[in-house]
This record gives structure tokens, C-alpha cells and sequence, in this order.
């Protein structure tokens, strides 16, 4: 028998197109841009997250490749139902 998995659906909106993402409970920030760039193409060096703080009412800046956020939990940085992303250019 295999082990089961918890999964959440990760709504993400880009450039006016939405995305339903279905990742692990246990996956990282890194994972979740990995499955991110295999729909939408952007490179890890300016793919930006923005995630909604509702507790505090503001947002909080993740660069999913980056030391600092790579290896965060989703449930740390509180990616649970929406998350919105941003792409910069160089």
C-alpha cells in the first residue's frame, strides 16, 4: 500500500490568467515555482511571489529560488488558498 499524501489547490493569478496548482502539504517554496515556471515559462532569477498576510493586512515578498525562501514550507509563509505572483524584468 502506498502512502497517502495530504494535496491543497493553490489558486495563482498571472498577468489576468489564473492557475490552480496542486502541490503537497509538505512541498516548499522552490517546489511550487518549479511547477509555476512549467506553466508560465518565467526564469527562476524574476519570478516574485506575492503572498496576502491576512493576519497583519499586508503582503509579503518571496523570491521562490532564492537562499532566504527556497526551502520555506507553504504552511510557513502562509501560501495556503491565493497567491499571486509577479514578474520583473531585468
Amino acid at each position: 500500500m502506498q502512502p497517502q499524501f495530504s494535496q491543497i489547490n493553490i489558486s495563482v493569478t498571472w498577468r489576468g490568467k489564473k492557475f490552480v496548482v496542486e502541490m503537497n502539504i509538505g512541498a516548499n517554496v522552490k517546489d511550487l515555482g518549479q511547477e509555476l515556471q512549467k506553466l508560465t515559462n518565467i526564469k527562476e532569477d524574476t519570478m516574485r511571489f506575492i503572498v496576502p498576510q491576512i493576519s497583519a493586512r499586508t503582503s509579503k515578498l518571496l523570491a521562490p529560488f532564492s537562499k532566504e525562501h527556497a526551502l520555506l514550507s507553504l504552511q510557513e509563509t502562509s501560501i495556503t488558498e491565493v497567491l499571486s505572483f509577479t514578474h520583473s524584468v531585468s
